[in-house]
């Protein structure tokens, strides 16, 4: 499974929105 790559991922979605502030 791939279940590391996608909460990597995750991470680095939450961290662009929080510095965005699209959230």
């Amino acid at each position: 499974t791939r279940l590391k790559l996608r909460v990597f991922h995750g991470r680095c979605w939450l961290k662009a929105v929080e510095k965005e502030g699209h959230g």
